[in-house]
C-alpha cells in the first residue's frame, strides 16, 4: 500500500508551529510574498468578527475536540470557547486521534492504533465527556482512517478493506451498514453540507503528490479540484457550501488556503497553517502558530487558544 511521507510532516509542522504557545494574538505572517490573497475590491469570506477577545471569536457556544501528543502516543482533548484547561477524553497507550464532533455534539468519532509504528487502525465513537467507547470497525488491519461524521450522522472514513486501497466508505453510528461512496484513493475527505459529495486528498494516476478531489455520491464519480502538484491536504468544507479549506505543502511551510468548490478563487489565509476546521457560523480554526487560530473566514479578527492541537474539529 502506497504510504505517502507527507503525513509525518503535516504532524511535525502542527507541533512545530504550536511550539511556544501563549494566549495572545497570534504573530502577524512572516512574509506575503507568495500569498494568493484578493484584493480590496474582491467580494469578503464569511461573517465578521469584530472582538477578538476567546469568547466572541469562537462563539458563544462552541467545543473545539483536538488531539495532542507526540509519536505514537497522542490523545484527544476537549475545550470550550473560554480557552479554560482542556478535558482528556482518551488517555490510552494506544495513539487516538483523527477526532470529529458529531452534529449534534454530544459524541466523537475517532481513530485508534493499536500498534506503535504501524498505521493498523479502527474507528472508535465515544460520549463527549469520553465514556462509552466502543470499536465500530474492529479489523486494524484494514487501515481504517480519517472518520468525519455526515450532516444524516452517518460516518465516512478511508479504509483499505478492498484492494489495498484507502477508499470513501461510511457506515451507520452504530457501525452497521457499511457502503462504500466510490473508487479511487480517497483520504481525509469532509461531507458537503448537503451530503451529496466529500471532498478527500488522493494522487492523481502517475503522480506522486496529493491533490483535493470532490466525489459525488449519487454518481459514485471523482473530479479533481486542485492541480497544484503540490501536495494539498485536510480539507473541510464550510458551513455554505461555499469554500473548502485546505492545507498545501510549500516545503518550507504548510499554507492554510481556500478554494471554491468550483475550484475557482483560490486564496492563502494563513501563511502557516494545518488542520482547517470550520463553526456552525462560518469562522474557521486551524493548527497554526502559537497553538489553535482562530478567525473569521478572511482570516482577519485572529486569536490564539495556547493549546498544541492537531486534526481540529469545532461544533456546537
Amino acid at each position: 500500500m502506497l504510504r505517502p511521507i507527507h503525513r509525518s510532516r503535516l504532524l511535525a509542522a502542527a507541533f512545530l508551529l504550536a511550539a511556544g504557545c501563549q494566549a495572545v494574538p497570534a504573530p502577524t505572517p512572516r512574509s506575503a510574498a507568495t500569498t494568493d490573497s484578493p484584493a480590496v475590491s474582491s467580494p469578503p469570506l464569511g461573517p465578521s468578527v469584530t472582538d477578538s477577545s476567546p469568547r466572541a471569536s469562537a462563539g458563544a457556544a462552541s467545543t473545539f475536540i483536538y488531539s495532542s501528543g507526540e509519536g505514537d502516543h497522542q490523545d484527544l482533548f476537549r475545550v470550550g470557547q473560554d480557552g479554560q484547561r482542556p478535558v482528556r477524553l482518551t488517555d490510552g497507550p494506544e495513539k487516538e486521534f483523527d477526532g470529529d464532533l458529531s452534529p449534534d455534539g454530544q459524541a466523537v468519532v475517532y481513530r485508534r492504533n493499536p500498534t506503535a509504528g504501524r498505521d493498523d487502525a479502527d474507528i472508535w465513537v465515544m460520549g463527549i465527556d469520553g465514556s462509552r467507547k466502543r470499536n465500530l470497525t474492529n479489523a486494524p488491519e484494514q487501515s481504517n482512517w480519517s472518520p468525519v461524521w455526515t450532516p444524516d450522522g452517518r460516518i465516512a472514513f478511508a479504509s483499505a478493506r478492498e484492494r489495498s486501497l484507502l477508499q470513501l466508505w461510511t457506515m451507520a453510528a452504530d457501525g452497521s451498514d457499511l457502503r462504500k461512496v466510490a473508487d479511487g484513493w480517497c483520504e481525509y475527505a469532509d461531507a458537503s453540507p448537503e451530503g451529496r459529495q466529500f471532498v478527500c486528498s488522493g494522487p492523481p494516476v502517475g503522480g506522486s503528490s496529493y491533490e483535493l478531489w470532490i466525489v459525488d455520491v449519487t454518481t459514485a464519480t471523482r473530479r479533481q479540484l486542485t492541480f497544484s502538484r503540490e501536495t494539498d491536504f485536510g480539507a473541510a468544507w464550510s458551513p455554505d457550501g461555499q469554500w473548502i479549506a485546505f492545507a498545501r505543502d510549500l516545503g518550507e511551510r504548510w499554507s492554510l488556503r481556500v478554494i471554491r468548490a468550483d475550484g475557482t478563487d483560490e486564496r492563502e489565509i494563513a501563511v502557516e497553517g494545518v488542520f482547517p476546521a470550520w463553526s456552525p457560523d462560518g469562522r474557521l480554526a486551524w493548527s497554526g502558530l502559537g497553538g489553535i487560530n482562530v478567525a473569521n473566514a478572511d482570516g482577519s479578527a485572529r486569536m490564539t487558544l495556547p493549546f498544541a492541537g492537531d486534526f481540529i474539529s469545532w461544533g456546537p
